[in-house]
C-alpha cells in the first residue's frame, strides 16, 4: 500500500480519465518493485519516489544538448547573436580608444605649437 500511495502522489492528475489511469498503472508497475526492495519506512519510500519524480521531470530542462537560445521556449540569446554583439562591442571599444589617442596627440601637438609660439615671441 505504501508504494501505491507514492505512485498516486507521483501522478500528475487525479482525474478519472483513462489516460491518467493508464499512466498511474504504468507508474505503479515500474516503481512498486523498486520500492519494495528499499529498506526503511514509508517516509523513505515517499522520499525516494519524490526524488525520482523530480529527477524525471527535470531531465528535459537540464538534460538538453541544444545550443543556448535555440530551444522552443528559450529566453536566452543564441550563441551566434551574443558572439556578434561581443565582436561589435570589442570593435567599437578599439575604435574609441584609437580615436581618443588621436585626439590626445592632436592636443599635444597644439600644446607644443602654442608653447613654441609663446617662447618665440
Amino acid at each position: 500500500q505504501d508504494s501505491r500511495t507514492i505512485a498516486s502522489a507521483i501522478t500528475l492528475s487525479s482525474s478519472p480519465r483513462s489516460s491518467t489511469k493508464n499512466f498511474t498503472n504504468s507508474v505503479e508497475m515500474s516503481i512498486e518493485p523498486l520500492l519494495k526492495k528499499l529498506p526503511g519506512s514509508r517516509g523513505v519510500h515517499v522520499a525516494v519516489g519524490t526524488l525520482f519524480f523530480l529527477a524525471v521531470s527535470a531531465y528535459p530542462v537540464f538534460g538538453k544538448d541544444e545550443k543556448q537560445g535555440h530551444d522552443l521556449f528559450s529566453q536566452e540569446k543564441p550563441e551566434a547573436v551574443s558572439a556578434s554583439i561581443d565582436a561589435k562591442r570589442k570593435q567599437y571599444l578599439e575604435a574609441l580608444q584609437k580615436q581618443r589617442m588621436e585626439k590626445r596627440k592632436q592636443e599635444q601637438e597644439e600644446e607644443r605649437r602654442r608653447l613654441a609660439a609663446s617662447s618665440g615671441r
